[in-house]
């Protein structure tokens, strides 16, 4: 099996927080030293660690300089010693976790951060000097939820790191956070702004430059380990906003049937509410479109921007809806079927929009060509199945999933050119003046049995509005559903 080497030096961090203290030194051992393993938070009950999680190692005497190294599951002994020696084939290479080394807290100790959670129910060895081996498995019941970081997005870098997620009733009397690669102030809810304080928590490192890591917990929610780097950057830009209300760089419209948040340079976290519902969206350089949702006449929108610097804007608009419309997308496409290809094949539609859809002399456009559609109306929220004149429903013993009860099934000589392709195939719907309603793109089918499906709010018809339907594959005629 082909081998290479890795490089074992693993960077240091800014200075961390203070952890909890280590317990008393081991008792003196031959040959290399074996720390102690501790777990913060400290492990309970079945003494299973938590998936987010800081690893120390309290050592007899001075703690041992060298690297450590993180294993999904259990290596061998020969293994460890070819991992010491920094000789890793491809199959452990795809097994090894990041690990930061942070800042000692004395010279008997040692404190690392995995930047990843790692996974309820598995274990994890680490292998130290000398081949030794430390193992650690992972509870199943994880004690606390996880919250996981909007903003900064990937690799980009913020003054502040933005954490979000269900939301948990904040604990006020917990211990001091440990893990964090740096000291850092923190609000509950976006910034300064008081918005969403049961569901999103907001950190600012003290310093301002290097990268940061999140402590394990904050107030009794488990944080994304993931690293961000620090910059103190703040940007200037005035956005260009006609017909709609300026936000720092950013810019909200209300049109159509959607509204559209868009970011002139840099990202932001958008937080929109209406009718006592929130949506949270992060938007990169670009637009993002939204559909109305639970905004209706004479409803206030309430609209929150925290760019990466820190800065939030705010803004509260009177909502005047346009006259009611429809608005019908290709909402999900089943191109690889358990069953027969390509009489089980299927493009389902769905009205967004208020107000009833009436189809006359529609056509659906592909790379072979175009197919006119049959007369017929689609209610707001109604679902209609485009498929071939000889498609059967699927039964209870079939695979695929059947059309849901009452879902209006559109018969047409054709779907694609000879079937809709599974290497992928962009499809169009087109109404009787021309004009492009919807767009699909080509992208290659997934698992047979199993649709591409529209996510929640996407509009454009762009390869990622559409992802993998969760199980059981597929939902024709009802909501999309997703991992």
């Amino acid at each position: 099996m082909r081998s290479s080497r890795l490089p074992l030096w693993l960077g240091g961090l800014l200075v961390a927080c203070a952890p909890e203290p280590f317990g008393p030194p081991v008792s003196a051992s031959t040959g290399p030293q074996t720390p102690r393993l501790e777990l913060f938070p400290a492990a309970v009950g079945t003494a299973r660690a938590q998936p987010v999680l800081a690893l120390g190692l309290r050592y007899e005497s001075e703690a041992s300089p060298e690297p450590w190294l993180l294993v999904e599951g259990n290596p061998t002994s020969a293994t460890r010693v070819n991992l010491q020696q920094g000789l890793v084939s491809e199959a452990i290479r795809e097994r090894l976790l990041p690990l930061r080394d942070l800042p000692q807290v004395d010279s008997h100790s040692r404190l690392f951060r995995p930047t990843v959670p790692l996974l309820e129910g598995q274990r994890y060895t680490l292998i130290g000097p000398g081949a030794l081996a430390l193992p650690l498995d992972i509870t199943a019941e994880p004690a606390l939820p996880y919250w996981s970081r909007l903003l900064p997005t990937g690799n980009r870098t913020a003054r502040v790191g933005v954490y979000c997620g269900a939301p948990a009733r904040v604990q006020q009397d917990v211990p001091p956070p440990v893990g964090a690669s740096a000291q850092f102030d923190v609000a509950e809810g976006l910034g300064t702004t008081g918005a969403l304080k049961q569901s999103c928590v907001t950190v600012r490192p003290r310093e301002a430059s290097g990268e940061f890591i999140a402590p394990v917990s904050l107030k009794g929610v488990a944080l994304d380990p993931s690293p961000f780097r620090v910059s103190n950057e703040t940007r200037e830009v005035d956005s260009l906003c006609p017909g709609g209300v300026a936000l720092g760089a950013g810019c909200l419209r209300i049109g159509g049937e959607a509204l559209e948040v868009e970011e002139v340079d840099g990202e932001a976290l958008w937080n929109l509410t209406c009718a006592s519902k929130s949506v949270v969206r992060v938007v990169s350089k670009g637009k993002l479109t939204l559909p109305w949702g639970d905004c209706h006449e004479r409803d206030t929108l309430e609209a929150l921007r925290l760019d990466a610097s820190g800065v939030s804007s705010h803004a509260i608009v009177k909502v005047a809806l346009p006259p009611p419309a429809p608005n019908v997308v290709i909402n999900e496409v089943l191109a690889n079927p358990s069953g027969q290809e390509p009489q089980q094949e299927w493009i389902e539609l769905a009205n967004l929009g208020r107000a009833t859809a009436s189809i006359a002399d529609w056509r659906l456009q592909d790379g072979g060509g175009e197919v006119t559609l049959p007369s017929f109306v689609m209610a707001p929220g109604a679902f209609a199945l485009l498929v071939r004149d000889n498609y059967v429903a699927p039964s209870d013993k079939d695979k695929d999933m059947a059309p849901a009860e009452g879902t209006l099934l559109i018969r047409l000589p054709q779907l694609g050119h000879s079937g809709l392709s599974n290497s992928g195939e962009a499809l169009a719907l087109v109404d009787a003046n021309g004009r492009v309603l919807a767009r699909y793109p080509a992208l290659a089918a997934t698992r047979a049995g199993v649709s591409r499906a529209r996510r929640p709010g996407a509009c454009s018809g762009a390869a990622a509005d559409f992802a993998e339907h969760a199980s059981p594959g597929a939902s024709p005629g009802a909501p999309n559903v997703f991992e």
